[in-house]
């Protein structure tokens, strides 16, 4: 067991403490405690905070041990304690992730130290500090979080196991370091908090600091992996395969890992690199289930052997998808092939295993069930599949299954007005509710397939307030799905105005004049500080035009889709340019560029972060990248830079082909960014949201969507 003591000279007049220990003993033990002292790690880029790590070693299993820190021969804390895993018996293991630091995250921590658990496996996404220093007050709040409310009714405190998730890792992000660096700066707070694994005892058997095996008694064996953040899939494969062959005789086999193999949010096409890697090992080492996370739903798979659905024991079964304190996500309209039960729930899972097998349990954060599923000998009771309640699950209607036209309108001089028609266009028969912030419905009618309801509803004072933006406008849908007559509910949260679009070009639109564009109409995305403008800032914060400005002017045509951008700037960061240049190797975060992010299949809920071409003032591309799920290839000739004397131009053209491997699509989200960079690490990073959209959300998902 490993003690992690955190300390922070945040006052005035503090100072770090010269020496730490941990005094402890087992639970009852009368006489004098044992003492260790401690092993002092320093966080590069956070000089106020120290962290103390004591290994207190030759536990019995079972038992409980008390201890309590202690600063420069001074107590420095209330006597805590915690229980070792027992070696004969059953185990409780509760398992989340993507927690985060909210009052959300406090209160389902809460609930899993009420369970009882003998630990916690979180799956990454701990406290979204993104393995960014300047991020620190967030470490601080999450450490605060799991020491006050990871304790049982008994008062033991709950032991963590950590995987690491993406949000612990910096690389790619302003102030984040190269891929090149060694692992312990691209996860700062992953290596230093939390001494999991390392040390010089580490070898191949052992795993290594990202993935490693935790026994469990004779009840199993928890494999704790890393979804290719730090260690690829593929190179982890020689070590779980001797894991997993030496505990063939273990009644459970359990993995913990961020990225799901069976996404319930995300596309399935988008987790092939880790089924490829792990689901044949999973097959041949009898895996009984994963802990996934990453796309903040709840989900239960069914049991699947090598991407097939196969009977009770059969098949591992993968349980998930984080979502411990993030706000829910949004699930398919119809479950998935390989998905039992999903749905839009914060919560956590609990394991009760045994040598018959196990039982999986998950719990919201009032501590009701929201699921249960068995596996071995371990029969769950007749009636547990009726006790559970009706879960919530907002869905992002696919191709306009459900339209709803217009969202509303509003007079100058008289009330809102909700206006138009609701279509039912999938194959259940549905029945909807339309209500406006929360006030009584305005419309209830039954949608059989194929129909219509309209609407016509105006508000008086008591209405909502509507001004520019709209009304913030939802309708709950029931959906009968015709098996058993059984009924799944959903709702479908609306914008409350509607997307940008580009219209179709009736000019040529390949290095056009910012003159031509006007004289079409088309109305130029301005970069100074409206409020629809999302800044990430790195050194000094950014001063609006008097840092950088630009006008880009986005259009397309059947051929392609172009962008125009003039950009203002003070001051101009420009590569290295020279006949032997790499542009695969410079980074748009370290100099200007203009940013085209890219998604030509919204529907799919793939999260983009990464711009799909990226463009400055050397005349040349720094990066042009396709989406794994793209099939064709990038031309030579996407783009072209002009320097001026206040900055620069830059015309980017990007053939359909590239991106569809044919013509237009139907639709294609888009989104553009701009890179100040005015040297000495003060980077500015700005991203276009419409004001009514979530900042946090991946940068490429949404805001403009072009429809033929």
């Amino acid at each position: 067991m490993t003690v992690n003591l955190v300390v922070e000279a945040d006052g005035i007049g503090e100072r770090l403490p010269r020496s730490a220990s941990v005094e402890w003993r087992a639970s009852g033990a009368d006489g004098a405690p044992s003492s260790i002292p401690g092993e002092p790690v320093e966080i590069a880029g956070v000089p106020d905070v120290r962290v103390y790590r004591f290994e207190l070693r030759d536990l019995e299993p079972g038992a409980s041990y008390d201890f309590q820190t202690v600063l420069d021969g001074r107590p420095a804390g209330v006597w805590r304690s915690f229980r070792t895993i027992p070696r004969e018996g059953p185990v409780r293991l509760a398992s989340g992730g993507d927690i985060g630091a909210e009052p959300l995250s406090l209160a389902l921590l809460e609930q899993a130290g009420r369970q009882s658990p003998h630990l916690l496996a979180i799956g990454g996404d701990l406290s979204y500090a993104n393995g960014l220093t300047s991020n620190w007050p967030r470490w601080r709040t999450w450490l605060e979080y799991v020491t006050d409310a990871l304790v049982t009714p008994d008062g033991l405190t709950v032991p963590l196991v950590l995987a690491i998730g993406n949000h612990e890792v910096n690389v790619g992000r302003a102030g984040g370091v190269p891929a090149s660096a060694p692992p312990e700066r691209k996860a700062p707070f992953y290596y230093a908090l939390f001494a999991q694994n390392q040390g010089a005892e580490t070898s191949a058997d052992t795993g290594g600091a990202t993935y490693f095996r935790r026994g469990l008694g004779a009840a199993g064996a928890l494999y704790v992996l890393d979804s290719g953040h730090l260690v690829s899939h593929e190179d982890q494969v020689p070590w779980l395969e001797d894991q997993l062959d030496a505990d063939a005789d273990l009644p459970n086999r359990l993995a913990l890992h961020h990225v799901p193999l069976y996404p319930a949010h995300r596309s399935y096409e988008a987790s092939a690199e880790g089924r490829d890697a792990w689901e044949e090992v999973f097959h041949h080492g009898r895996l009984t289930a994963a802990f996934e996370n990453h796309d903040h739903v709840l989900k239960r798979s069914h049991p699947i052997r090598l991407g097939e659905v196969v009977g009770a024991g059969e098949g591992v079964l993968y349980l998930g998808d984080g979502c411990m304190g993030q706000d829910a996500r949004t699930v398919d309209l119809e479950e998935r092939w390989y998905i039992a039960r999903s749905a839009s729930e914060p919560h956590f899972w609990m394991a009760e295993l045994s040598d018959e097998g196990a039982i999986f349990r998950a719990f919201d954060e009032e501590g009701i069930l929201l699921d249960v599923v068995s596996t071995g000998q371990v029969e769950l009771p007749p009636d547990a599949g009726a006790s559970l309640p009706d879960l919530d699950r907002i869905v992002e209607m696919p191709g306009g299954a459900v339209e709803l036209e217009p969202l509303w309108t509003a007079a100058a001089d008289g009330p809102a007005r909700i206006a138009g028609v609701l279509r039912n266009t999938t194959d259940f028969a549905m029945s909807a509710e339309l209500s406006v912030d929360a006030l009584a419905p305005v419309a209830s009618a039954p949608l059989p397939p194929g129909s219509e309801m309209p609407i016509d509803s105006l508000f008086d004072e008591g209405g909502p307030e509507v001004g520019a933006e709209g009304a913030s406008v939802s309708y709950e849908v029931r959906f009968d799905t015709g098996e058993g007559g059984s009924v799944t509910r959903g709702r479908v949260l609306l914008a409350p105005v509607e997307l940008r679009s580009l219209s179709h070009a009736a000019f040529p639109l390949r290095d056009a004049s910012r003159a031509e564009w006007q004289k079409a109409g088309i109305e130029a995305l301005t970069f100074a500080e409206p409020a629809e403008i999302h800044a990430e800032t790195a050194g000094d914060p950014f001063q609006g035009p008097a840092d950088a400005s630009a006008d880009l002017y986005l259009g397309w045509d059947e051929e392609a889709l172009y962008l125009r951008a003039d950009v203002t700037d003070d001051v101009v960061v420009g590569a290295e340019a020279d006949a032997g240049t790499d542009w695969s190797d410079v980074d748009p975060d370290d100099v200007e560029a203009v940013l085209l992010f890219i998604d030509p299949w919204p529907e799919r809920g793939r999260e983009i972060d990464d711009a799909h071409v990226a463009t400055g003032p050397v005349g040349s591309e720094f990066e042009i990248e396709a989406h794994p799920a793209w099939t064709g290839e990038a031309p030579d000739t996407m783009v072209e830079v002009h320097e001026s004397g206040q900055g620069y131009t830059a015309h980017v053209t990007v053939p359909w082909g590239w991106v569809t491997g044919a013509g237009a699509p139907e639709r294609v989200a888009l989104n553009v960014g701009l890179v100040d960079s005015d040297g000495s690490e003060q980077v500015h990073e700005l991203y276009w949201f419409s004001s009514w959209e979530n900042p946090e959300r991946p940068l490429g998902q949404g805001t403009f969507r072009l429809t033929p």
